[in-house]
């Protein structure tokens, strides 16, 4: 037999139950009628996925486009080795190549005196000629005209009445040598002519000195023999000096040194004595006897 109090608690639990049953049996009822009732809306849209009613179209594709191939890189100029610039070549200093003041580039003074040298050598000249060998000794004479030399040797004291010349002609542009006995009391042809060699009598004239130089320096004023001269110097391609002593009347060249490193140093000596300036042609040309 159940107590009365469980008998009421049981009977509670069943109408608990009972209650639950019909309120779920309610709400399953209400939410299918809610489903009937709301429209159908379409499901979301999915990316890339066609409306619904609409019929696909195949998408063309694009064509596959080429592979891009690189453009190729230049080549490479073949690597070479820097060209090395030529060194100049060292030009030491020479006779050859030191630079040589010009006639323009010399002294007014030296010009003038260069000047007067070639006027008044062109008129003709004559001298005693000497050199280092016989300096205290004038013994032959030199008449000067244009291409023309006349030099009356020395008369030694030598009898040979045959082979006897006393007076040599030289031709300076044909470089010729010829000599003729013109004292007749020493020889008995005076007709004959004799060829000689044109080097052994060639000498290097007043005139020769004033043509070698290109330009000269005025030293000053010095005497020789008893007359003054202006003293000039230049330098010849050799490295030799040559100093030369114009006569300040003639204007013609009377004395040369040629020295090397010090003027003490004299290697030539020449000296044209007794200078006389003006000549005629007759003066320097053999005259045939008839």
């Amino acid at each position: 037999m159940i107590p009365q109090h469980d008998h009421q608690r049981w009977h509670q639990v069943i109408l608990l139950l009972i209650v639950l049953s019909t309120l779920l049996a309610a709400g399953c009822v209400l939410k299918k009628d809610n489903r009937a009732a709301s429209p159908q809306l379409p499901p979301p849209a999915v990316p890339g996925a066609e409306p619904a009613g609409v019929v696909p179209v195949p998408a063309v594709q694009p064509a596959p486009s080429a592979p891009l191939i690189p453009a190729p890189e230049p080549a490479a100029a073949p690597s070479t080795p820097p060209v090395q610039a030529a060194a100049e070549p060292v030009i030491e200093p020479s006779a050859e190549n030191v630079a040589v003041p010009t006639m323009q580039e010399m002294d007014k003074k030296v010009q003038t005196i260069i000047t007067k040298a070639k006027e008044k050598t062109g008129l003709g000249y004559s001298f005693y000629y000497t050199t280092t060998n016989n300096w205290e000794l004038w013994r032959d004479q030199y008449f000067v005209k244009d291409n023309f030399i006349k030099i009356k040797l020395y008369s030694v004291n030598l009898y040979d009445r045959e082979n006897y010349f006393n007076t040599v002609y030289l031709d300076t542009s044909r470089k010729t040598a010829v000599g003729y006995c013109e004292d007749p009391s020493r020889c008995l042809d005076m007709k004959r002519e004799f060829t000689l060699d044109y080097t052994t009598f060639v000498i290097p004239t007043p005139r020769d000195w004033i043509d070698e130089l290109t330009y000269a320096k005025w030293v000053g004023v010095e005497q020789f023999d008893d007359r003054l001269s202006n003293v000039i110097e230049y330098k010849r391609i050799g490295g030799d000096t040559v100093r030369v002593w114009v006569d300040s009347y003639s204007g013609v060249p009377v004395q040369v040194l040629i020295y090397g490193e010090d003027v003490e140093d004299v290697k030539e000596r020449y000296g044209y004595r007794d200078l006389t300036v003006s000549i005629s042609s007759k003066q320097v040309r053999h005259e045939p006897i008839s």
